[in-house]
């Protein structure tokens, strides 16, 4: 939007829609919606007022910071992210990103640095990545570098917040599986895996995996939490059936067992969306089981959408949170309506019938967000998933508790024959036009109706309701 709306507008819309609620609770859905969107733009007007004053730009100021993430590692230096605690200037922003070159800094420390700044921005490039979007989403309204002529002064090694330490311990989980594989070419896979640092990975690689459809499973996936809870839960409830409390059910302790351990692998991950999405479905399965209560799969996926949005409205600028929420919704709506729960029917058919399922349903999201689709996906993602989820990345959180080193070259191997076999095989890319943006709600209908009840004979309607999603052209850049 070229302005935000006016602060007043948000109070109006929440005094009409609570009169409305009490008077017809028709208009619930869209009075959600007008609240929704002024309590982003509330949010939005503060964050915007965090900016960096024109005076300040470029001119040399001296910080007291401390590192709050696990440093991003460059081979000129360090790209720290700061939280401004004092500052030789009145106002600049509380966050704040900068490179600092031949650095050694942790995440955890607190530092006095001289840093030049500049308002966050980025490039204008039509539908591709929008650094400027991406720096807003994370609460960064400065960017600059730090002054490598002025003394750089620690203040203190160690400062105890929860999420700077957590980043300290994320860090050194970092640097000890570097130093135990050295140069193995899996090294940036497996950092990813286990403490969701993707940086290592080469532009070539995740090119491939894209390729594939399966760069998906090179971060941490909601998948690789729900697998990983699903497995523990498995093997804690028929422990607990054979040697644990009686009094205590087996099924309320593998579910909160899980709910911990998930949070924790969560945590060391760096808590992306994904994680979220399943940390928090899990958290209401198991609040739901101790309380002796049932919740729908739909009602736990809705807590953890408005739970996710209230703490964090940029999410939606991210394409992870549009995957793996549609994933989710889609395979609760395709298992309800299509999958044969035959006995006859082989594991593997259901999973390639899902695998299949799944990816249609989300081509159009894929299209939207990167006009490509792979056609090999749902093969590619038959074979990675168990073997990723239910093998490597057991493996690496297992070296996280037992640091054997064993275990991550055999994660490693396994790793690299995966990359050996995409590498081997053809990976055919249907590429499309960006389509128009009235034309995405028809394609939602059309999936809708494709994998809805058969009983109502609604698939007939995809075909029609599809068409005006394959209508975009090609845009030229203007010159």
């Amino acid at each position: 939007m070229p302005a935000l709306p006016h602060p007043a507008w948000a109070f109006s819309v929440l005094l009409f829609g609570l009169c409305g609620y009490l008077r017809q609770r028709v208009l619930l859905v869209v009075l959600s919606v007008l609240l929704g969107f002024q309590y982003a733009s509330l949010r939005a007007h503060w964050r915007m007022a965090e900016a960096l004053p024109t005076s300040l730009i470029q001119q040399p100021l001296w910080v007291d910071a401390v590192v709050t993430e696990m440093p991003q590692q460059w081979p000129q230096g360090q790209r720290l992210m700061l939280e401004v605690e004092q500052a030789s200037a009145a106002v600049i922003p509380k966050t704040i990103s900068v490179f600092w070159q031949h650095s050694e800094a942790k995440a955890g420390e607190r530092w006095r640095l001289r840093v030049w700044l500049q308002p966050a921005h980025g490039l204008l490039n039509f539908h591709g990545f929008d650094q400027e979007a991406w720096l807003l989403q994370h609460g960064i309204r400065a960017t600059g570098s730090v002054d490598a002529t002025a003394v750089a002064t620690r203040l203190q090694p160690w400062v105890w917040q929860a999420l700077p330490m957590l980043e300290r311990w994320r860090g050194h989980l970092r640097d000890q599986m570097k130093s135990a594989l050295g140069d193995h070419p899996m090294t940036g896979v497996l950092l990813a895996l286990a403490v969701g640092d993707q940086q290592a990975i080469s532009a070539s690689d995740w090119a491939r995996y894209n390729q594939a459809g399966i760069s998906h499973l090179l971060s941490i996936s909601g998948m690789h939490v729900s697998l990983l809870a699903m497995l523990l839960a498995w093997l804690v409830f028929h422990a607990w059936r054979h040697y644990g409390y009686r009094k205590w059910p087996a099924l309320k302790v593998a579910s909160a067992v899980s709910l911990l351990v998930s949070l924790a692998y969560a945590l060391i991950s760096g808590f992306a969306i994904p994680a979220q999405r399943t940390v928090l479905m899990l958290l209401v399965t198991a609040v739901a089981l101790q309380l002796n209560r049932r919740y729908s799969a739909w009602l736990c996926l809705a807590m953890a959408l408005l739970v996710v949005l209230l703490f964090d409205p940029w999410a939606v600028l991210s394409a992870g949170f549009w995957f793996s929420y549609l994933a989710v919704a889609f395979l609760f709506y395709f298992t309800l309506h299509r999958v044969e729960m035959n006995i006859a029917t082989t594991w593997w058919r259901k999973a390639l019938r899902v695998q299949w399922a799944i990816t249609l349903a989300l081509a159009p999201v894929s299209l939207v967000l990167f006009q490509q689709v792979s056609l090999v996906s749902p093969l590619a993602n038959l074979l990675a998933i168990p073997l990723l989820s239910f093998v490597v990345v057991p493996l690496c959180l297992l070296w996280l508790i037992m640091p054997v080193d064993a275990l991550l070259f055999l994660a490693a191997w396994l790793m690299a024959t995966l990359h050996q076999v995409i590498s081997l095989s053809p990976l055919p890319q249907w590429y499309l036009p960006e389509p128009p943006a009235w034309s995405v709600p028809f394609a939602v209908l059309a999936i809708i109706c494709l994998f809805g009840p058969r009983l109502l004979g609604l698939r007939y309607l995809a075909i029609p309701l599809s068409l005006p999603f394959f209508s975009g052209s090609a845009s030229v850049v203007p010159e």
